[in-house]
């Protein structure tokens, strides 16, 4: 049976590992993909193994997602319905990370009047805990696969399940798949860029008391440990990322990754960084880092500073006992400790590309 994948995406790191199945899918068996990027930067790469369709954020791109998730028309005047029009011999199988988005429910009812195929993939925490707001992922409608960090986690959570396998974080982290994607957004990256600690910002705060924080938490560690040096990567939703700069100027230890870089996944950016330490307040990405790079120090700072996300707090705290990398201090002396017995030194490139296993794709074709 020919078989094409569609893989809608809202976040860099979903593009990025749309982007490494779409290369596999094609390298192993010829299938080309369609990647829909909604409010996503797109590469500025044009290959062979996928089309890219991309609603830019803005005014007309809200409109388009608007009509393209209200009115089942709009899809087949897009890029999107050509390539199901093209493939209409086919077979489809729709890749999506997140249900509660509201194209991804139209292609939803599309795939399934069509008798396509689907397939969830885990991106955080939203995949296994919800809000009072919000309905959990995977929980409205069942998919035909489900592909998770935490198979128990999920089946815990969730009334209904089928085909749940476990996603192999470690094996997308390659040297080739970091290189490839990186190079499709800057022209030039200094692979011997290090930095002791990474730090995550929090997204966009509805004041800068958040951000704030943040700077003075940094500056605390870099008084204490002049001899680390931290590059702050602001989080993607941020628009207002330049204004760290108004906190930290003239504090040479502390820098804020470039601006093509800060659009991009930061598993990609670890590859060639070689942090020892990550260190946020409670961004729920630090939790992937901790499962896919075993040897790195995750340490989440809402209770040394005293900021609590009451949604997410009690959810890392669960982590801990599955990832014994993952720290959550109480307070400056208890983070000083940790950071004191935490060794800092240049990362051995076999500690970040020590897993050679072909990525396991059948799952998608089958």
């Amino acid at each position: 049976m020919n078989i094409s994948c569609c893989f809608i995406c809202v976040t860099s790191f979903q593009y990025m590992l749309s982007d490494i199945y779409a290369r596999e899918l094609y390298k192993q068996h010829g299938c080309k993909s369609l990647i829909i990027l909604k409010y996503v930067s797109k590469s500025k790469n044009q290959n062979e193994y996928s089309e890219i369709y991309s609603i830019k954020y803005g005014i007309i791109g809200k409109i388009w997602s608007f009509l393209i998730s209200k009115i089942p028309i709009f899809i087949y005047i897009t890029r999107i319905g050509r390539f199901f029009c093209n493939h209409n011999n086919h077979k489809i199988v729709l890749v999506y990370f997140n249900d509660r988005d509201p194209i991804t429910q139209r292609l939803i009812k599309e795939i399934i009047y069509n008798s396509g195929k689907l397939v969830l993939m885990e991106e955080g925490l939203g995949t296994y805990y919800t809000s009072k707001d919000t309905e959990l992922i995977g929980s409205k409608i069942c998919p035909d696969e489900i592909v998770v960090g935490y198979p128990e986690l999920y089946k815990n959570n969730h009334k209904t399940w089928r085909n749940i396998r476990k996603f192999p974080y470690s094996d997308f982290f390659k040297r080739e798949n970091m290189e490839i994607f990186i190079s499709g957004f800057v022209d030039s990256f200094n692979h011997s860029s290090h930095a002791d600690i990474i730090f995550l910002g929090a997204s966009t705060p509805s004041s800068e008391n958040l951000r704030k924080v943040e700077c003075d938490l940094l500056l605390n560690i870099v008084k204490k440990f002049s001899e680390f040096s931290v590059i702050i990567k602001p989080h993607p939703r941020d628009r207002r990322k330049h204004l760290y700069n108004s906190y930290l100027k003239d504090i040479p230890k502390i820098s804020i990754i470039n601006d093509a870089l800060s659009k991009l996944p930061i598993e990609s950016i670890l590859c060639f960084t070689k942090p020892q330490i990550i260190i946020s307040l409670f961004s729920s990405g630090s939790i992937t880092i901790a499962n896919t790079f075993s040897h790195i120090q995750v340490i989440f700072c809402y209770e040394v500073v005293l900021t609590h996300n009451k949604e997410l707090s009690g959810k890392i705290e669960y982590f801990t006992n599955l990832l014994k990398n993952i720290h959550i201090p109480y307070s400056y002396d208890e983070l000083y400790e940790l950071l004191r017995l935490k060794e800092i030194k240049n990362m051995d490139d076999k500690l970040f590309y020590k897993n050679n296993n072909s990525l396991e794709i059948d799952f998608l074709i089958k």
